[in-house]
């Protein structure tokens, strides 16, 4: 979606306002890589990917994602949720986290929790010119004016729903328990999870490249 902001009419700025979400994309909003890390690159090796949410299809399709962006870079990721005993939702106790990286031979964990928020998104309602000048009604609902005018939207725009997601990742060695590597990216209200899920992943996944562990 574009928004473009024109100077006269002041509703039409309030508007691109309202949809700002629907303008905005992923992206990565902190990150922080250990300096000290000497450890071997990831890329060649296994990573233990954990997706915590509540919601367990949510949880599958986010470790889908992550073993489908890091296969793009040569690491070969296992899915908690392939694992018996780990527990749903991803939320499993250090011991539970042991055994399991004890049973893949992952050389690191990527752990990652998601939030929602829901967020009010004002989509555009049909609208009428008013100008000066005379003017004339079209097809489909439109008026158009000889002269000067503004368009408003007739019964205001039409609000819905939205989520905006945030995905904080703690990447932590298998063999230390120590972190890595951390970083939050967060996605645009939208009502299409699966496609928020993927973005945030490869977003993620970039960043990581970037620090040299892959």
């Amino acid at each position: 979606m574009f928004c473009s902001l024109r100077p006269a009419p002041v509703i039409a700025a309030t508007l691109c306002a309202s949809v700002l979400a629907g303008c905005a994309s992923t992206r990565l909003e902190t990150q922080w890589r250990d300096p000290q890390y000497a450890g071997p690159s990831l890329a060649g090796n296994k990573v233990l990917v954990v997706c915590r949410v509540p919601d367990e299809t949510l949880r599958r399709v986010c470790e889908d994602q992550w073993t489908m962006q890091l296969a793009a870079r040569r690491v070969s990721a296992v899915r908690s949720y392939s694992l018996a005993g780990f527990p749903a939702g991803g939320a499993a106790g250090p011991d539970q986290l042991q055994a399991a990286i004890r049973s893949t031979g992952a050389l690191a964990v990527a752990n990652t929790e998601l939030g929602f928020s829901v967020v009010p998104v004002v989509r555009p309602a049909p609208v009428v010119g008013i100008g000066v000048g005379g003017g004339t009604w079209g097809g489909g609902g439109g008026f158009s004016t000889g002269g000067i005018g503004i368009s408003v939207p007739i019964g205001g725009g039409l609000a819905q729903p939205a989520q905006s997601i945030a995905a904080t990742t703690g990447l932590t060695s298998a063999r230390t328990d120590a972190l890595i590597s951390s970083g939050t990216t967060t996605s645009p209200a939208s009502n299409n999870v699966a496609a928020q899920l993927s973005d945030l992943v490869a977003t993620t996944v970039e960043a990581i490249g970037k620090s040299g562990l892959l």
